[in-house]
């Protein structure tokens, strides 16, 4: 029996004409009646004034309370795909439906992703704001 959790909105992009401030705060959500938790080492990434790249890293963790999980997969997708930006997770184009980021995530450890935000040069200038939607699916 497979289990699946969907945990939305975690992980916000803010990129603004100024910079703000960062969040230290770590995040945990815990779907209600699931067996997965996420916890991320925080809770947005603020890209601060974008030229045209910027590359974060965010830490992810997850856990099982059954305990005899090991590995999981880790899919990610853009609710509300913005035209002028592209959004990657170690490489990997977001879009509204949800791709694979780790198919052998592990259990029970913090794993680093690499999340780039990308603007071209032609688009216009203005406050990007998304949220990234991360599922976990157990075996």
């Amino acid at each position: 029996m497979r289990n699946t959790a969907t945990i939305a909105g975690l992980v916000t992009i803010v990129a603004l004409s100024a910079a703000a401030g960062v969040s230290k705060r770590r995040t945990a959500i815990v779907a209600p009646k699931e067996d997965v938790t996420i916890t991320f080492s925080r809770g947005f990434v603020d890209a601060g004034p974008m030229t045209h790249r910027t590359t974060e890293h965010i830490g992810v963790r997850i856990d099982s309370r059954s305990g005899g999980v090991r590995r999981a997969i880790l899919r990610a997708s853009l609710p509300n795909v913005d035209p002028n930006a592209i959004v990657r997770i170690d490489g990997i184009t977001l879009r509204a439906l949800p791709v694979v980021i780790d198919s052998r995530a592990e259990i029970g450890a913090m794993t680093l992703h690499r999340i780039e935000i990308e603007v071209p040069a032609s688009a216009p200038e203005g406050a990007l704001m998304t949220s990234i939607v991360w599922e976990v699916e157990t075996p």
